[in-house]
């Protein structure tokens, strides 16, 4: 396959009764098209193009790549569970009918639609509430507990909602600043809340904002593992620390996809996920 489990991360993942998909996200708004050796190549409305390669089998590739790791970490995988799928979420991409009908690939619209209990009615045996589940109770809960520790991308969350995935490059800021974040990285926290303070200052009867900070909660990661009766039980502590920096503080962040880090300042985020 050319890589290991180690140096690959994962796309997001979806239980559905009877499969576990993992998904490509493709969110292109432009034409998609599929070429005379079957890779794929985006157009774009100035006439240029880029190639995009055989995506469904490097799809493929990290569902075998998955099915290595859980099998490594002693989960018994049901018969063909875990499959692959590639997502077109931009409703303005404009995709070939020849790639919409490989099994496995979605556009906006079908993928929704699935997701949807309208779905359910369909004759869509693995989503069929009258058929039994794959997974015993215990072992959804050791899945979860597997998956929850497998490297994938960081997670931003922004006030709007708006959420991207990525590499953490660590934060930029005044050198204050930087001193008290320097335990907040990957080896140490979990997960990061993220409050805008406004400072203000009464003048004259009137509440008169002098500057905005950003407060920070962060989970500490504890990669313990407690094994009884077959089941992995991860273990996390409660936030135990807050910072406050300046509302100007930044935090880098390589966008999935992209070769550039991006800057964000902090006061524009509610939270941040960060992989093992």
């Amino acid at each position: 396959m050319g890589c290991n489990f180690e140096q690959t991360k994962f796309s997001p993942l979806f239980l559905l009764v009877r499969k576990l998909y993992l998904v490509e996200v493709k969110s292109s708004s432009n034409k998609i098209k599929r070429d005379a050796d079957g890779s794929w190549y985006e157009k774009y409305e100035d006439g240029s193009s880029i190639k995009h390669g055989n995506v469904i089998q490097d799809v493929k590739e990290r569902v075998a790549l998955l099915e290595s790791y859980l099998v490594r970490r002693g989960f018994k995988l049901p018969s063909e569970f875990i499959h692959s799928a590639v997502v077109f979420s931009n409703p303005e991409c404009r995709v070939d009918e020849c790639i919409l009908r490989i099994p496995g690939v979605f556009s906006s619209t079908q993928w929704k639609s699935l997701l949807s209990k309208k779905a359910q009615k369909h004759k869509l045996g693995w989503m069929s509430p009258h058929k039994r589940h794959l997974l015993t109770m215990s072992l959804y809960q050791q899945l979860f507990c597997i998956l929850k520790t497998a490297p994938t991308w960081d997670r931003l969350t922004f006030e709007d909602g708006g959420i991207v995935l990525g590499d953490f490059q660590g934060f930029e800021g005044t050198s204050d600043d930087l001193e008290a974040l320097k335990r907040v990285k990957r080896t140490h926290v979990d997960s990061i809340n993220i409050q805008r303070r406004a400072d203000n200052l009464n003048v004259f009867g009137y509440q008169v904002t002098t500057s905005v900070s950003a407060v920070l909660s962060y989970t500490l990661r504890d990669y313990r593992k407690i094994l009884s009766r077959g089941e992995a039980k991860a273990i996390t502590e409660e936030p135990k620390e807050s910072i406050t920096v300046k509302g100007s503080t930044e935090l880098g962040f390589l966008l999935v996809g992209s070769s550039i880090p991006k800057r964000f300042k902090l006061i524009n985020l509610v939270s941040v996920q960060l992989s093992p």
